[in-house]
């Protein structure tokens, strides 16, 4: 009986084994199954580990893998070597993993004495000695000569602007006197040209002096120039024709010929006026200064009205006589004299006066601005048919001065007060 329960227990182990057998074939090992009543579980999975059983090494459960949380940015700071870094950490129980990634901040270099920077000439060097950061000892970098550092001083001015080029300014390098730069500023200036002049290319004329001209050197600009010469004008050497004809004839042989009425005049003013014979301007000696008499052939007016709607007398001298002043031709330019004498302000006077203080002109006496009225047409630029003052004062009180009617031959005596039109006549 006893033989017969052995039997049955060896029976029963040879089935065990061969059941496990069929679990683990590993192809060199009979196929026994270890764990036929299951697999011993080992240790847990983590983040970087899977669950393994222990008998056979069957993955119960694979690696759970990192669950990183926000990334904390440039929490370690860059060094000298290193740029910065950001760094999460793992959000897994038990786990204390932590990640890092590249931050913001490049590696800083090392912060070494001694550094020079490189320059047109010469190399530079990062630094020498003991670094300031890292507590190193280190020799840096040789820079390599950098073309473009140059040390430049300001601009200043090389050439000035011409008719044909702009002003050109120029700054050296410090470090290399070779190295220049230069540019343009601005805009040509067309006033500045160079010229080359020719003294009294046109001679002197009758009425005009002779003349320098000149062209320019700068290429390629074609201005030409003149300027007045160093001979006056020749005079006209003048004779007359028949009186009736009312014509004056120059005898050099260069001069255009004849001067009459309605011609220019020597004061760019228009001749109104001819005595073949000549009349006399009456001299003055006074408080304005001092002119002797002389003989005059003709009466030139202004070109226009030298202002409009002047008194006679300022406000000061409306009522005081101007003794001595005359009608006649030739007494308009001592009228004007003897006016201004006493009433130095005096408006019409004065701003027939101060027409051109070169060519002499004078405010026309009664007779003169008569010969001015019968040749308005040809003389021309006169304001509308409105008075214009003369310099004869009325006779029979202190308070009037005659002006002339520009609509018809009348004459009328106004208050010197009486606002009206003047023009400026000469004789020469």
């Amino acid at each position: 009986m006893e033989k017969l329960i052995k039997f049955w227990r060896i029976i029963a182990i040879l089935a065990v084994i061969g059941f496990v057998a069929t679990a683990c074939d590993d192809g060199t090992t009979p196929n026994i199954d270890l764990c036929a009543n299951g697999h011993t579980q080992g240790a847990a999975a983590t983040c970087e580990t899977a669950q393994i059983c222990t008998v056979c090494g069957y993955v119960i459960k694979a690696e759970l893998g990192h669950n990183w949380g926000e990334w904390e940015s440039d929490a370690l700071s860059a060094t000298c070597t290193s740029a910065s870094k950001d760094t999460a950490s793992c959000l897994n129980q038990n786990c204390t993993k932590t990640d890092e990634r590249t931050g913001n901040h490049s590696a800083l270099g090392h912060d070494l004495p001694g550094a020079k920077a490189a320059t047109c000439v010469a190399t530079g060097l990062t630094g020498i000695g003991h670094c300031n950061r890292c507590n190193e000892d280190l020799t840096g970098e040789v820079i390599p000569i950098d073309s473009s550092n140059h040390d430049f001083s300001e601009w200043t001015l090389k050439t000035a602007a011409t008719c044909v080029a702009p002003e050109r300014l120029i700054r050296v390098c410090s470090y290399n006197s070779a190295h220049i730069e230069e540019e343009n500023n601005g805009e040509i200036d067309t006033t500045a040209h160079v010229w080359n002049w020719t003294l009294n290319a046109i001679a002197a004329t009758c009425v005009q002096v002779s003349k320098d001209t000149a062209t320019c050197k700068n290429t390629p600009c074609t201005a030409i120039n003149e300027r007045d010469g160093g001979n006056a004008a020749l005079g006209h050497d003048w004779s007359w024709t028949t009186y009736t004809s009312g014509i004056r004839v120059c005898q050099r042989d260069d001069c255009p010929g004849t001067v009459g009425i309605g011609d220019t005049g020597p004061a760019g003013g228009t001749i109104f006026y001819v005595a073949p014979n000549g009349f006399t301007v009456e001299g003055y000696e006074g408080a304005t200064g001092s002119f002797a008499e002389y003989i005059a052939y003709y009466l030139e007016a202004a070109p226009n009205d030298v202002n409009i709607k002047l008194e006679w007398a300022s406000s000061l001298y409306t009522n005081i006589r101007i003794e001595g002043t005359e009608r006649s031709i030739g007494t308009g330019r001592k009228n004007t004299a003897l006016i201004l004498s006493i009433d130095e302000n005096a408006p019409a006077a004065k701003a027939c006066k101060e027409y051109d203080l070169i060519n002499n002109w004078f405010l026309p006496s009664y007779d003169e601005i008569w010969q001015l009225y019968i040749n308005k047409i040809t003389v021309g630029n006169f304001t509308g048919t409105t008075e214009y003052w003369t310099s004869s004062q009325y006779e029979n009180d202190n308070s009037n001065a005659w002006n002339k009617y520009w609509g018809h031959e009348s004459y009328f005596y106004d208050p010197k007060t009486y606002q009206t039109y003047v023009r400026a006549i000469r004789a020469f």
